[in-house]
């Protein structure tokens, strides 16, 4: 009975934890693997050097692009057109930008974000909400993907802009359904640039991590996805331009998730960026010595000279000396062999000698 009790409390805690790892591993599915669903990870750059935020990317400032959109690509998963729809006068492949290039680097301090945006055709009409009026550059950015509508609800969005005076805007949305965690209020440094004679556009951005998640701690891996806005400005055909409404629409480069999929409805797949923490320095306390202690210097006393004066001589008396008789004593044992030293060795050997004899004769009678 014993034995059959111990088999089946054996498979019955078997059978839980195999259920556990099962449930577990459908968590992670619906949460972090979707990449059947066009999810892509991407390894950010460490650099050594703070890039220069001024709306230009020199080579290697970044290190290697992050990402290049080609365009728009309906077959390709881990992109998306989320707006007004293809008709016989509108094609989509028309309005977005030719080409954006992202770069993202990090540091122990800051992640650092840049586009290279080609598009003949992409200003924003003012600043705040109204960079989503035009053509604009939104990247969002977050570290806890979850089951909600957009995919989660702690990513930090931003909006980047530029006029057509060349005066750059940024925004912070703080006060959307998408941000309710946020820990971002302000850019610590942007820039933007256009360049009319080859069509491009570029934005900077330094995001310092305590800003991004509340810590000085750099995160391991993040979620991100970026969009390309589209004004109407951007339609070939002006006539299917609608005049009551700027925005057409934008480029996502993220996954659209099936609905069902994490729950009931379609998600936004942010895709993963990775950092490596083993490449970052490290910092130690500098070694601290005791600190050295001279001892006070000391002057010697200040000594007098000494005045000698010559004694005083008187002359000697002299009286005649009487000699005493020499009297002569027996001399003593001084220098010799102390008798009472001799008498104990001898005792001692005697002592000695008994208990052997004694201790012989008790074997002998055994």
């Amino acid at each position: 009975m014993k034995k059959f009790l111990f088999f089946v409390l054996s498979a019955l805690l078997l059978l839980s934890s195999s259920v556990a790892a099962l449930a577990a591993d459908e968590y992670e599915a619906k949460t972090d693997d979707l990449s059947a669903y066009g999810q892509k990870t991407h390894a950010a750059n460490y650099i050594a050097s703070v890039p220069d935020i001024d709306g230009k990317v020199e080579e290697g400032e970044y290190g290697e692009a992050l990402h290049i959109l080609n365009g728009y690509d309906a077959n390709d998963k881990s992109q998306y057109w989320n707006g007004m729809q293809e008709n016989d006068r509108f094609k989509i492949a028309d309005t977005v930008p030719e080409k954006a290039t992202l770069y993202m680097a990090y540091d122990e301090t800051s992640l650092y974000i840049a586009a290279v945006v080609v598009d003949d055709n992409h200003y924003t009409p003012g600043e705040g909400e109204a960079i989503w009026d035009g053509d604009y550059l939104e990247f969002d950015v977050g570290f806890r993907f979850d089951g909600t509508a957009d995919g989660m609800l702690d990513r930090v969005r931003l909006a980047f802009g530029i006029s057509n005076s060349n005066t750059p805007y940024s925004y912070v949305a703080t006060a959307s359904s998408y941000c309710q965690y946020p820990v971002l209020s302000e850019i610590a440094g942007f820039a933007a640039t256009r360049n009319e004679s080859s069509n491009t556009t570029v934005y900077e951005a330094e995001l310092p991590w305590k800003d991004l998640t509340g810590s000085d701690e750099v995160p391991e891996r993040g979620f991100f996805m970026y969009q390309l806005g589209v004004a109407h400005s951007d339609l070939k055909d002006l006539a299917v331009a609608n005049s009551t409404k700027a925005y057409l629409g934008c480029l996502r480069y993220a996954a659209l998730i099936p609905a069902g999929v994490i729950a009931d409805s379609a998600k936004i797949g942010m895709h993963i960026f990775t950092v490596d923490k083993t490449v970052l320095p490290t910092t130690e306390p500098p070694a601290t010595e005791p600190p050295v202690t001279n001892p006070p210097a000391t002057e010697p006393p200040a000594t007098q000279p000494v005045v000698t004066e010559p004694a005083a001589t008187e002359p000697a008396v002299t009286e005649p000396t009487t000699t005493a008789p020499v009297t002569t004593e027996p001399a003593g044992n001084e220098g010799g062999v102390n008798p009472i030293a001799i008498i104990l060795i001898v005792a001692g050997v005697a002592i000695v000698a008994i208990v052997v004899v004694t201790m012989l004769k008790i074997k002998k009678a055994k």
